[in-house]
Order: C-alpha cells, then sequence, then structure tokens
C-alpha cells in the first residue's frame, strides 16, 4: 500500500498517513479532516543502513506498517512497508531459484558430456561390456559383446544376465 509522509504539527514532527486511512476517512465522509490530523505519529524511522530482517521486526514489534527510513544525516530519504520487505526477499528468492537452477542445467549438460564420452569408449573397447542396474536387468552392451555372444542389443536388453548363460559358468559367474 502506498504511504505519504506528512507534517504532523507545528513542532515539525512527521507522521505517515497511509491509502487505508484515506480510504477509512472517506467511508467515514470526515471532509474536514487534514492530512495532519490523520497522520500517524511520530514516523518511526530506521537507518538506511539497517538490515531487512531489522525493520522486519520493528514493524511486527511496533504493530505498524510503515517505517521512515533515514539517511547517514538522520534525514527521511524514503519510506519501507512489509509489501517492500516482501517484495524484495521474492526477488531475492527468484534470484537464487534461477541461479540454482542455472547450476543445475550446468551440471546436467557437464554430465550428459561425460555419459556420452564413457558411450563412446564403451563402444569403442575391444572388449565385451555389459552394463546392469542395480536388479541386475541389462541396460546397455557394446559391439563387442553383440560380436561375441551373437546376441543383439535388442534381444538383451531389459532382461537378466543368467537368462544368456552357457554351461561353461557356474552360477556365480551370472
Amino acid at each position: 500500500t502506498g504511504a505519504a509522509v506528512v507534517e504532523a504539527n507545528e513542532a515539525g514532527e512527521l507522521g505517515i498517513v497511509t491509502e487505508r486511512d484515506l480510504v477509512r476517512l472517506i467511508a467515514e465522509r470526515r471532509t474536514e479532516t487534514t492530512a495532519a490530523e490523520l497522520a500517524n505519529r511520530p514516523l518511526v524511522t530506521i537507518p538506511a543502513t539497517a538490515a531487512l530482517a531489522e525493520a522486519r521486526d520493528q514493524l511486527e514489534t511496533l504493530g505498524i506498517r510503515h517505517l521512515g527510513v533515514s539517511g547517514r544525516d538522520g534525514k527521511l530519504i524514503g519510506v519501507l512497508s512489509f509489501s517492500d520487505i516482501l517484495e524484495s526477499i521474492q526477488y531475492t528468492y527468484v534470484d537464487k531459484l534461477e541461479q540454482t537452477v542455472a547450476e543445475r542445467d550446468d551440471a546436467l549438460g557437464k554430465s550428459q558430456e561425460n555419459l556420452k564420452l564413457a558411450h563412446r569408449v564403451i563402444n569403442a573397447s575391444p572388449d565385451a561390456i555389459m552394463i546392469v542396474d542395480a536388479n541386475n536387468i541389462i541396460e546397455a552392451v557394446n559391439p563387442a559383446f553383440i560380436g561375441l555372444s551373437g546376441y543383439s542389443a535388442h534381444e538383451v536388453v531389459g532382461k537378466k544376465p543368467h537368462q544368456f548363460s552357457s554351461d561353461r559358468h557356474n552360477r556365480d559367474f551370472y
């Protein structure tokens, strides 16, 4: 919500008038009320160097929705609201999420490159190679395996190695 800082009295004390205050004023048809009379005061301020968490804590502790922000010289330089803090957190979260996704995409790209390289090495090997998963299901075989065994990749992928056993090896081999 928007807010305006006003001089609330002749002593120069600052106060704040929010959109909510103005809507209430209109709803109550109080046409003779001035902004200075309507202002919540005194305007609570926080230094521009303060962390957003400190500002949030002060807003919650005092039960207010807006803080004045003061510069190094103590003069008011802006107004901060809960919605500003949430928006800042949202942007920070989205930036971090985008960074995390980009890092994941980079890692995934490198993994894919490594897998392609491993695939080329396995296919170029003169040794017969069979790749099985944790459940001992054949996932892939290389050309040397196909040449040595006489089975095509289509015939063995998805099956267990023991299904292709000969009488030459014991059960532990498979």
